[in-house]
């Protein structure tokens, strides 16, 4: 492992997770409820967008037990998530925030290696 672990690159990391690109193998890892989990881009993004989608109001307010957990199966992947309306917050968190970074690292490689004509 100590191979792979030179390609990896640390994208944004909370108490619950992180997430982490790895170069060699040109995909992103998920570390989060102590199982790392492999995505390609789209497949992030895309379970990014679903775990965005979840109505944490409804959970909450529902009374109905099993309204209360959210199972998520993403595309690529063979890990199903299941998360409790907490774990759905804190998800939501690691990926945005692993997002928002992507987005910073965009434009400053932008503004610092733009060439000006």
């Amino acid at each position: 492992m100590e191979a792979t672990q030179t390609h990896l690159k640390e994208i944004f990391a909370t108490a619950q997770g992180t997430v982490y690109q790895c170069d060699k193998e040109g995909n992103f890892l998920l570390e989060f409820a102590g199982q790392i989990s492999s995505f390609k881009f789209p497949c992030f993004f895309s379970l990014r967008k679903r775990i965005n989608q979840i109505d944490l109001e409804r959970m909450l307010s529902n009374p109905d037990a099993s309204s209360d957990i959210e199972i998520i199966c993403p595309c690529g992947s063979n890990r199903v998530f299941i998360l409790s309306p907490m774990e759905v917050i804190q998800f939501k968190e690691l990926l945005n925030g692993a997002k928002v970074m992507m987005e910073l690292n965009s434009i400053l490689f932008e503004r610092l290696y733009r060439v000006t004509v």
